[in-house]
């Protein structure tokens, strides 16, 4: 899937009731959709359909098995990327979470310590 293409669609999933009663506005990013983790939902979903879903390893409100247990719920079969600052052994966390949600792509995205990491 080309990320630029037109019908490319990403639904990212973070701390969203958090972010804007700091003040905060979501950035406007073209094919790019936000929602907390209690909106997500089977009608949300499938109306939205994302190719692509992106999250962080850990937020105030859930966390990456939270995540995929609830996609796995809903039947999603798509791929997740999660952010995170480096581990000490990224493939034990993902052994794991492919073995307990297997119709899930998943994979985790690890940014170097002096990126500027802010959860949503």
């Amino acid at each position: 899937m080309n990320f630029h293409s037109a019908n490319f669609l990403m639904l990212v999933i973070g701390d969203i009731r958090i972010w804007k009663s700091a003040g905060r506005t979501l950035p406007e990013i073209e094919n790019t959709h936000f929602c907390g983790f209690d909106d997500l939902n089977l009608e949300f979903l499938t109306q939205l359909n994302p190719d692509l879903i992106l999250s962080s390893l850990m937020s105030s409100e859930f966390d990456l098995m939270d995540l995929v247990k609830r996609l796995d719920e809903l039947d999603f079969v798509g791929r997740v990327r999660i952010l995170t600052t480096p581990l000490p052994d990224v493939e034990i966390i993902l052994s794991e979470v492919r073995f307990e949600h297997p119709c899930i792509d998943i994979d985790l995205i690890e940014m170097p310590p002096k990126s500027k990491l802010r959860g949503i």
